[in-house]
Order: structure tokens, then sequence, then C-alpha cells
């Protein structure tokens, strides 16, 4: 088995990957670089080792555990595999194959998801630079919408905040509350932080006003957050949606 199949098996297994927070707290300059389609794979060489060389004392603790327990549950055609992957897991090195492939799937990942955000402020762009309350709340939508794709939250990260919200009747005062369990500083100034990267040429409106939603520090009070109540709001309806496809009322199923 080459060192290339086996870091394809490996990359398969249930745990080896970095947490959207963790790329996008380190790697973010690089997701850019990718979402810019510019930058050949040399050039992106030296960011990605700079990135894994940030990343890796983190996460090679919990990629071993992973690929241990992966390990010791494949058959005898598999077992080269991991134990190639072992040897690049154990190491305190970032610049082993299985680190540096790890850091470029993921900076892709959010990459993607930076290009995917641009879209969703393009496609705002005519009904924000209108104007008014319309413009206002496409912005938001907007906005919101691509924190919970930049951030890779999921409905089941806050399961029971967005059961309350939902049996509270989705009034002014559960979102106030679903906002303020859910907003920590650090997450939301991360959201901050990549929202601003966001930065499509052809929707200078759209541009402008989520800059404003965005702009200065994360406010003490989650419930005021522009960012994040918007997010909220996003991921609120994205739980019904998923709700109401599974033939549920609400998102608890």
């Amino acid at each position: 088995m080459t060192p290339e199949d086996a870091l394809r098996r490996v990359l398969q297994v249930e745990g080896v990957d970095i947490p959207r927070f963790l790329v996008a707290t380190h790697a973010s300059k690089l997701a850019v670089q990718v979402a810019s389609s510019e930058s050949s794979g040399s050039a992106l060489a030296p960011n990605v080792q700079r990135a894994a060389e940030s990343l890796w004392p983190e996460m090679r603790p919990p990629v071993e555990a992973a690929i241990r327990r992966a390990g010791a549950t494949v058959g005898p055609e598999e077992d080269e595999a991991f134990v190639i992957a072992l040897e690049w897991a154990s190491s305190q090195a970032a610049d082993n194959p299985l680190a540096l492939a790890m850091v470029a799937r993921a900076a892709a990942a959010l990459g993607s998801a930076i290009n995917r955000s641009e879209e969703r402020l393009r496609a705002a762009e005519v009904t924000v630079a209108s104007g008014g309350r319309e413009g206002a709340v496409a912005a938001a939508t907007a906005v919101g919408a691509s924190v919970i794709d930049l951030l890779d939250v999921d409905v089941e990260d806050y399961e029971p905040e967005l059961v309350a919200y939902v049996d509270d009747d989705q009034s002014p005062e559960a979102l106030d509350r679903l906002a303020r369990e859910t907003g920590e500083t650090e997450l939301r100034e991360l959201a901050r932080n990549l929202v601003r990267a966001l930065h499509p040429d052809d929707s200078p409106a759209t541009v402008a006003a989520v800059s404003e939603l965005a702009a200065g520090p994360s406010p003490e009070d989650p419930a005021k957050d522009a960012l994040w109540v918007p997010a909220m709001i996003a991921l609120a309806e994205e739980a019904i949606a998923l709700a109401m496809a599974s033939g549920h009322g609400d998102p608890d199923g």
C-alpha cells in the first residue's frame, strides 16, 4: 500500500478532521486564499505549512486516538494503512502528510463556505440596494445564513435551545434567550472576523450593509448582536424545515 492510498483511507475515519472553529481561528487567511482560486498548490503550500504548525499540536492527540480506535476494528487488508497513518499521527512534526492533508482539506471546506456566503450577498444585492426595511431584512438574512455556514454550525449543536425557542412560539423574548444561551463571545467575535472577509466586488450595497452589521467588537449582550441574532433565526428556520421534512412539527421530533 502506498502512502497516498493510506492517506486517502484514513481521511475517511470519523474524528480525523479539524473543527471549523479551529480552522477559522488559525487558517482563515489560507481559506480566503483558497476561495479566491487565484493560487496554485505550490503557492498555497507555505500557508498550509504555517497553519499546520499552529493546529497540529492541539489536533494531534484526538486524531491519533481516532485512528487507533478505527484501526482496532479494520480487517487485515487495511492494517497497513493504519500502521502508516499512526506513524504520522504520533509524530510531533507538523509537516507530516496527514497533518498537511487535514489542514488543506479543512481550509478548502472553509473556502467553499466563503464562496457560498459571497453568493448570498450577490443574491441580496438588488433588494439591499433598494434600501428601506426590505433592504435591511435582506442584508440581515444573508448575513445570518452566512454566519451559520462559515462557522459550520448544525442544528444538532444547539438542539435543546432551538426546541425551547420553537416551543415558546418563537417570541421576541424566546429569540433573546436563544441568542444569549448560544452566543459565546469568542464564537461571535470569530463570526465577525469571517464576515469582514466577505467582499464580492459586484455587491457594494450588500457589502456595505453587512460591514455595518459586523462593525466593532461583539456587544456584551448576544441578544443585541446584529450578526448573531440573524444567525440564530437562520438556524431556527433550518431546524423547523428539517423537522417538517422528517414529518415532525418541531426540531426535537
